[in-house]
Formats: C-alpha cells, sequence, structure tokens
C-alpha cells in the first residue's frame, strides 16, 4: 500500500505541471527601482498579465524583443519607448479577439509591433500626456484583427511610419482610430495606413481620425479597402483640416461605396492630393460619398483630385459657413447619375479652369441656391454649423 504522504506529493506535483504560469508582473522583467524599465534582451509575457509600472517608463531597447500572446496590459507607463529596431510580438494566436493595451502618459514607437491578430490600443492617461509618435510599423494581420487605435488625452498625434492590418475572414479591423481630444493629429508626409479586409460595414465598421480641439494635417497616404462593403470615414478637427499636396486617401470596395466625412468645426478645410472613394456596384444608391463641411472656408485647390465617379449615386457635397471656393486645376468628378454641390454661407464658386464633371447641381449660397436641401439627391447629414 502506497504511503498517503506519497500520493499527496504525486498529487502536488502534478497539479504544478498542469496549473498555468503565474502572470507576469513588472518585477519579472526589470528591477523595481529601474526607471525606466528596461528590456534589453528577449522577454515574455504571460497571457492575461497586467504589467503595472507605477508611474515608471517602459523601454524596449534597439534588438530587443518582447513576445506575448491573449490579453496583455501595460498601465501607469510614465512612457512607452519602443526603439529603433526593436521588436514587439504576438507569439501565438489568441481566441477571444486579444489586445495589447498600452497605458502611456506618452509613446515613442520607433520599433515594430506585429500582432496574429490582436489589436493594438494605445491610451493616454491625462490632459497634459503626450506626445505619440508611431515612426516604426504597426502590422496587425490575422483571420479577425481587432481594433487598432491610439486615443490621446491631451497630447499630439504623429504617424510618420506605417501602420498595417489585414483580415482574412472578417473586417480589417473593426475599427481604426487616432484621437486626441485637445491635441493637434499629424499624418506626416511618406506616412502609410493601409487597412484590408475581407468585408466592412459602413455603418459599424470606422476609419475615424480626430482632433477634438486641435489640427488635423494629413500628408501621408490613407489606403482602407474590403472585398466587400467599405468602412465609413471621418476626418475632423476642431481647428484647420488640412491636406497636403502629395496626401492620397483611398477608400474601395465592390459592394457598397465608402463614406467620407472631412469636418472642421471651426475652422477650414484645405483640401489637395488625392481622395478616391471607389464602389463597382450598380445598385442605386450605393455609389460612393465624400461630404465635406466647415465652420469657416472651404478650399479645393489647384492639384486637388477628388473623385466619386464608380459605382451609381454617389455624391461630392461640400458645405461652408462662409465661403465655399474650387480653384483652378483642382478636379471633382462623380457618374453622370451622381450629386455634386459646393455651397457656402456667404458664397460658393467654381473657377470655369477647374474640370468638374458631371455639372453640379448647385453652386451658391445656403438656402438661396438650393444648395444642400432637402431636394438634393442625397440629403447632407452633416454637422456644418450653418444648417
Amino acid at each position: 500500500m502506497r504511503s498517503p504522504h506519497l500520493i499527496l506529493s504525486a498529487m502536488l506535483v502534478l497539479a504544478l505541471v498542469t496549473t498555468p504560469a503565474h502572470a507576469t508582473v513588472a518585477d519579472d522583467l526589470c528591477l523595481p527601482t529601474d526607471d525606466p524599465c528596461v528590456i534589453s534582451g528577449n522577454a515574455t509575457i504571460d497571457p492575461g498579465s497586467i504589467i503595472d509600472l507605477g508611474g515608471r517608463g517602459l523601454q524596449v531597447s534597439s534588438g530587443a524583443t518582447l513576445s506575448w500572446s491573449g490579453d496583455v496590459m501595460v498601465t501607469n507607463a510614465g512612457s512607452c519607448d519602443l526603439q529603433a529596431d526593436s521588436t514587439v510580438v504576438e507569439a501565438s494566436v489568441s481566441g477571444g479577439n486579444p489586445l495589447l493595451w498600452l497605458f502611456c502618459s506618452s509613446a515613442t514607437l520607433a520599433g515594430t509591433i506585429s500582432t496574429r491578430g490582436a489589436g493594438v490600443l494605445v491610451e493616454g492617461s491625462a490632459q497634459t500626456d503626450g506626445p505619440y509618435v508611431v515612426s516604426g510599423t504597426i502590422s496587425a494581420k490575422g483571420d479577425q484583427v481587432g481594433v487598432i487605435a491610439i486615443d490621446a488625452i491631451g497630447g499630439d498625434i504623429t504617424v510618420s511610419g506605417t501602420i498595417q492590418a489585414k483580415s482574412k475572414t472578417g473586417t480589417p479591423p473593426g475599427e481604426f482610430r487616432l484621437i486626441s481630444n485637445f491635441g493637434n493629429v499629424l499624418i506626416a508626409e511618406g506616412a502609410k495606413i493601409k487597412l484590408k479586409g475581407a468585408s466592412a460595414d459602413p455603418f459599424s465598421e470606422f476609419f475615424i481620425v480626430e482632433a477634438g480641439t486641435g489640427t488635423l494635417t494629413i500628408d501621408g497616404t490613407i489606403d482602407a479597402r474590403a472585398k466587400s462593403g467599405a468602412y465609413a470615414f471621418n476626418l475632423e478637427g476642431n481647428a484647420a483640416v488640412s491636406f497636403g499636396p502629395n496626401s492620397t486617401v483611398k477608400a474601395k470596395a465592390k459592394g457598397t461605396g465608402a463614406v467620407i466625412a472631412i469636418n472642421s468645426q471651426v475652422s477650414s478645410v484645405t483640401l489637395r492630393g488625392k481622395i478616391q472613394a471607389k464602389v463597382s456596384s450598380l445598385i442605386p444608391g450605393n455609389g460612393s460619398r465624400v461630404h465635406v463641411c466647415a465652420g469657416d472656408d472651404i478650399l479645393v485647390d489647384a492639384g486637388a483630385n477628388i473623385d466619386a465617379s464608380a459605382g451609381f449615386e454617389g455624391s461630392v457635397l461640400f458645405g461652408a459657413f462662409d465661403t465655399a471656393r474650387v480653384n483652378a486645376g483642382a478636379k471633382i468628378t462623380s457618374k453622370t447619375d451622381g450629386d455634386i454641390e459646393l455651397c457656402g454661407g456667404t458664397s460658393g464658386s467654381i473657377s470655369p479652369s477647374a474640370t468638374v464633371i458631371p455639372d453640379p447641381e448647385a453652386v451658391g449660397t445656403w438656402n438661396t441656391d438650393f444648395c444642400l436641401s432637402p431636394d438634393s439627391q442625397v440629403i447632407y447629414d452633416l454637422d456644418c454649423n450653418a444648417m
């Protein structure tokens, strides 16, 4: 007969073997006195871990690799510094829409964050937070990619690197957002944001870039598309919104056209570069829509190319509280059955040297020239502070 003590010992050994590893804590990554907490080699974070840094910074040094799987949260970080040539990688695919959640008072993401479907959320902590700079690469690829977002409370957001999300079977991802409540947002020249998925619904899948009280400047490339359906875009600043001459915004789909809303609540919108919203569907009402409004002026400058010419019953609509103007050298196109309207509170005008196809349904001022009225083919539903 076996001793009860041997049986108990065997049970304890079995329990130790089969019990999941303990959650990783900050002290497993660096000394409690280290500020910042520096990862200089290879480190792994267990699923479900909460890394509370107590206000200290987190630094992943050049050449270092930090791996994780499942849901992981880094919280109370004074800063998150992913140096050039560093890597933060999702080691394995996990169920339940896993998320890498970084609570950082500021962030410099110069390295690479790579996921196998997990979402990436960087979140600020106070009105004095920031800045948040993505100069490296965020790459999320899997069957269904989770949310990709930077939510700053007070700090500026600058993207000068690359953000990629690609879903094989689902949305690309369900939501993408860069939001600063009290700062400015810049997508710099050379920056590339590319999202691609099997499907997207413009009523529930959103691409949001928003400066709540600041300026929004887009000088780089945004390319968000789906095989079926499309994103709804909200590109908004409370102050000036500006698209640079080398900027490109592409939204392409087969079934339902994208909705691209561009809005400055209290200032002006200046459009240069390319805005392309294309869809192959010929079902009435499924055309792409580019809707722009401004609390001050709208200027469509020379070299701007706004194209909603694919699909059926697309629309390109402009509504300014003050003046709306299309300059010589600009190009705006919709389908023959599409709707183009340009309306300002004081004036709306199109240079005879601009290219506008088809002829606009209305050009002029609010309410006196039937601009953006309920008689429009597409009812203008943005808040332009003038309706």
